[in-house]
């Protein structure tokens, strides 16, 4: 359960500071590494608490979900991780409060690729 886990911690975070009336939270990670499944596992540990959801809408793009917290709206965007579409990660992690760098644990023959869109995501803009 570290995953209700970060939720209630995030939670707490957000009564405390009462950042603003909406936070971008944004998923990455290449495809097929389990955006998705954690997006589900997520929406599902947020039911079982005081949290309301509202339903996953599509886009070719990404998937967009809602989120509210002591009135602040969580919005958590599901960014695709086909290599064609890595080139939009960019402005939407710009706008971002909290990230998540996803990768399969399952698939080692992954690992090198993950690794290699995190670099480029990431160590630049800390250089």
């Amino acid at each position: 359960m570290i995953l209700k886990g970060i939720v209630c911690s995030f939670e707490r975070r957000l009564l405390l500071c009462k950042l603003q009336d909406k936070v971008s939270c944004p998923y990455f990670g290449i495809d097929k590494a389990g955006k998705r499944r954690l997006k589900k596992l997520q929406s599902t540990i947020l039911k079982l608490g005081k949290l309301s959801t509202k339903l996953y809408r599509s886009n070719r793009r990404f998937n967009i979900g809602h989120v509210e917290v002591s009135n602040t709206k969580l919005v958590f965007w599901d960014l695709r991780g086909q290599s064609g579409l890595r080139s939009i990660w960019e402005s939407c992690y710009e706008e971002a409060h909290a990230v998540t760098f996803v990768v399969d644990a399952a698939r080692p023959s992954r690992f090198e690729d993950s690794k290699s869109e995190l670099e480029k995501c990431w160590f630049p803009r800390w250089s």
